[in-house]
């Protein structure tokens, strides 16, 4: 299991990884043409059987490599 040193500061990779599917069917329903998805649900379900499961983690490199870059300068600078 993975352990956070830092007591719950700043959010370990889990945290990206839970959250991402969730901000990935925001923006889709956001972006997309009025009445293409009836909600949240309807999308993630539309994209899950048109793209497979794993489309829901599309762009979650930047997000993982920011929170790597900003917990490993927080350490280094906050002690």
């Amino acid at each position: 299991m993975f352990h956070c040193p830092c007591g719950g500061s700043y959010p370990p990779p889990q945290l990206v990884l839970a959250g991402h599917p969730f901000d990935t069917v925001k923006v889709r329903v956001q972006t997309a043409p009025h009445g293409k998805f009836k909600g949240p649900l309807d999308c993630l379900l539309t994209t899950v059987r048109r793209e497979g499961a794993l489309a829901v983690y599309k762009g979650v490199a930047p997000p993982l490599l920011a929170t790597g870059v900003i917990n490993r300068w927080a350490a280094v600078l906050g002690g």
